[in-house]
Protein backbone atom coordinates (compact mmCIF):
# COMPACT_ATOMS: atom_id res chain seq x y z
CA UNK A 1 0.00 0.00 0.00
CA UNK A 2 1.19 3.81 -0.72
CA UNK A 3 1.81 6.02 2.41
CA UNK A 4 -0.37 8.66 0.60
CA UNK A 5 -3.22 6.14 0.36
CA UNK A 6 -2.28 4.55 3.94
CA UNK A 7 -2.72 8.28 5.52
CA UNK A 8 -5.65 9.66 3.50
CA UNK A 9 -7.60 6.75 5.23
CA UNK A 10 -6.64 6.97 8.64
CA UNK A 11 -8.82 9.30 11.04
CA UNK A 12 -7.47 8.21 14.41
CA UNK A 13 -4.37 8.72 16.13
CA UNK A 14 -4.27 5.00 17.03
CA UNK A 15 -3.79 3.83 13.65
CA UNK A 16 -1.20 6.12 12.85
CA UNK A 17 1.19 5.81 16.02
CA UNK A 18 2.47 2.33 15.11
CA UNK A 19 2.72 2.99 11.09
CA UNK A 20 4.97 5.96 12.15
CA UNK A 21 7.11 4.80 14.83
CA UNK A 22 8.96 3.39 11.97
CA UNK A 23 9.28 6.53 9.74
CA UNK A 24 12.44 7.78 8.50
CA UNK A 25 13.14 10.93 6.70
CA UNK A 26 14.87 12.46 4.16
CA UNK A 27 15.42 15.11 1.35
CA UNK A 28 15.46 14.66 -2.09
CA UNK A 29 18.33 16.38 -4.59
CA UNK A 30 15.56 18.87 -5.74
CA UNK A 31 14.85 19.75 -2.20
CA UNK A 32 11.45 17.57 -1.19
CA UNK A 33 11.78 17.41 2.31
CA UNK A 34 10.01 14.09 2.79
CA UNK A 35 9.67 10.48 5.34
CA UNK A 36 9.18 6.74 3.86
CA UNK A 37 7.81 3.74 6.11
CA UNK A 38 9.23 0.25 5.86
CA UNK A 39 6.34 -2.17 4.39
CA UNK A 40 5.02 0.52 2.62
CA UNK A 41 5.27 2.03 -1.22
CA UNK A 42 6.16 5.63 -2.16
CA UNK A 43 6.92 8.70 -0.09
CA UNK A 44 5.30 11.41 1.95
CA UNK A 45 6.22 15.06 2.53
CA UNK A 46 6.42 15.65 5.87
CA UNK A 47 4.22 18.23 6.33
CA UNK A 48 1.80 16.26 4.87
CA UNK A 49 1.99 14.27 8.18
CA UNK A 50 1.81 17.33 10.04
CA UNK A 51 -1.09 18.77 8.50
CA UNK A 52 -2.93 15.05 8.77
CA UNK A 53 -2.86 15.35 12.67
CA UNK A 54 -3.57 18.99 12.96
CA UNK A 55 -7.03 18.02 10.71
CA UNK A 56 -7.93 15.18 13.16
CA UNK A 57 -7.46 17.92 15.84
CA UNK A 58 -9.71 20.50 14.40
CA UNK A 59 -12.02 17.85 12.97
CA UNK A 60 -12.55 16.83 16.50
CA UNK A 61 -12.61 20.18 18.35
CA UNK A 62 -10.25 18.98 20.13
CA UNK A 63 -12.36 16.65 22.04
CA UNK A 64 -10.39 12.66 21.84
CA UNK A 65 -10.90 10.51 24.50
CA UNK A 66 -7.60 9.31 27.04
CA UNK A 67 -7.57 6.10 24.62
CA UNK A 68 -6.47 8.49 21.65
CA UNK A 69 -4.10 11.41 24.27
CA UNK A 70 -1.11 8.77 24.38
CA UNK A 71 -0.99 7.88 20.52
CA UNK A 72 -1.35 11.27 19.72
CA UNK A 73 1.41 12.61 22.27
CA UNK A 74 3.31 10.44 20.80
CA UNK A 75 2.68 10.95 17.04
CA UNK A 76 3.66 15.05 18.41
CA UNK A 77 6.60 14.28 19.59
CA UNK A 78 7.55 11.85 16.42
CA UNK A 79 6.63 14.86 14.34
CA UNK A 80 8.52 17.22 15.84
CA UNK A 81 11.48 14.79 15.73
CA UNK A 82 11.07 14.31 12.03
CA UNK A 83 10.94 17.70 11.38
CA UNK A 84 14.06 18.58 13.85
CA UNK A 85 16.62 15.61 12.35
CA UNK A 86 15.21 16.74 8.80
CA UNK A 87 16.53 20.34 9.35
CA UNK A 88 19.86 19.09 10.47
CA UNK A 89 19.98 17.13 7.30
CA UNK A 90 19.64 20.52 5.34
CA UNK A 91 22.20 21.91 6.65
CA UNK A 92 24.90 19.25 5.46
CA UNK A 93 23.45 19.30 1.61
CA UNK A 94 24.84 20.56 -0.70
CA UNK A 95 24.24 24.13 -2.73
CA UNK A 96 22.16 23.26 -5.49
CA UNK A 97 19.58 21.08 -2.92
CA UNK A 98 19.36 24.02 -0.03
CA UNK A 99 18.94 26.42 -3.18
CA UNK A 100 15.96 24.16 -4.64
CA UNK A 101 14.25 23.59 -1.11
CA UNK A 102 13.97 27.36 -0.80
CA UNK A 103 12.79 27.88 -4.41
CA UNK A 104 10.34 25.24 -3.56
CA UNK A 105 9.17 27.09 -0.85
CA UNK A 106 8.54 30.57 -2.51
CA UNK A 107 6.77 29.16 -5.37
CA UNK A 108 4.38 27.64 -2.85
CA UNK A 109 4.30 30.93 -0.81
CA UNK A 110 3.51 32.84 -4.03
CA UNK A 111 0.97 30.34 -5.10
CA UNK A 112 -0.71 31.04 -2.06
CA UNK A 113 -0.82 34.83 -2.23
CA UNK A 114 -1.53 34.57 -5.80
CA UNK A 115 -4.65 32.35 -5.82
CA UNK A 116 -5.83 33.40 -2.72
CA UNK A 117 -5.27 30.47 -0.42
CA UNK A 118 -4.14 30.79 3.22
CA UNK A 119 -0.67 31.41 3.78
CA UNK A 120 0.65 28.67 6.46
CA UNK A 121 3.36 26.43 6.39
CA UNK A 122 2.95 23.37 8.35
CA UNK A 123 5.78 23.12 10.14
CA UNK A 124 5.41 26.68 11.03
CA UNK A 125 1.70 25.86 12.07
CA UNK A 126 2.73 22.85 14.17
CA UNK A 127 5.34 24.55 16.44
CA UNK A 128 2.08 25.99 17.68
CA UNK A 129 -0.14 23.05 17.83
CA UNK A 130 2.18 20.00 18.84
CA UNK A 131 1.11 20.77 22.64
CA UNK A 132 -2.35 19.50 21.98
CA UNK A 133 -2.27 16.49 23.90
CA UNK A 134 -0.76 17.80 26.92
CA UNK A 135 -3.75 20.20 27.14
CA UNK A 136 -7.83 19.18 28.03
CA UNK A 137 -10.95 21.20 27.05
CA UNK A 138 -13.16 21.98 29.96
CA UNK A 139 -15.04 18.64 29.11
CA UNK A 140 -12.32 16.29 29.07
CA UNK A 141 -10.69 17.59 31.87
CA UNK A 142 -14.16 17.26 34.00
CA UNK A 143 -14.29 13.57 32.61
CA UNK A 144 -10.93 12.87 33.63
CA UNK A 145 -10.56 14.53 36.48
CA UNK A 146 -14.12 14.51 37.62
CA UNK A 147 -13.93 18.53 38.59
CA UNK A 148 -14.10 21.36 36.65
CA UNK A 149 -10.38 23.53 36.25
CA UNK A 150 -9.53 26.02 38.44
CA UNK A 151 -6.78 27.12 37.14
CA UNK A 152 -6.29 29.57 34.21
CA UNK A 153 -6.92 28.07 30.81
CA UNK A 154 -4.26 28.32 27.81
CA UNK A 155 -4.32 31.47 25.66
CA UNK A 156 -5.25 29.56 22.40
CA UNK A 157 -8.40 28.48 20.59
CA UNK A 158 -9.64 26.33 21.71
CA UNK A 159 -9.80 27.70 25.75
CA UNK A 160 -7.88 24.25 26.97
CA UNK A 161 -6.06 23.00 30.45
CA UNK A 162 -3.15 22.10 31.11
CA UNK A 163 -3.51 18.06 32.64
CA UNK A 164 -2.34 16.57 35.95
CA UNK A 165 -0.11 13.95 34.88
CA UNK A 166 0.32 11.99 37.99
CA UNK A 167 2.38 9.25 36.27
CA UNK A 168 5.40 10.27 35.02
CA UNK A 169 6.09 7.49 33.04
CA UNK A 170 2.49 8.15 30.58
CA UNK A 171 4.70 10.40 27.62
CA UNK A 172 7.48 8.12 27.72
CA UNK A 173 6.91 4.66 26.46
Amino acid sequence: MKIQTFLEKTSTYRELEPVFKKAKEDISFFGCRYIFVEGYSGTLHINDLASHVMNLLEKTNYEFDEIDRKPGFFLSKRIGHLYEVNNKRMKDKNTVTRTMCKIRDFVREMYYFFFGKKIYDPSFVWERTNDSFFYYTANQYKNTYGEIPTSEPREHFPTRWMGRFENPDFFND
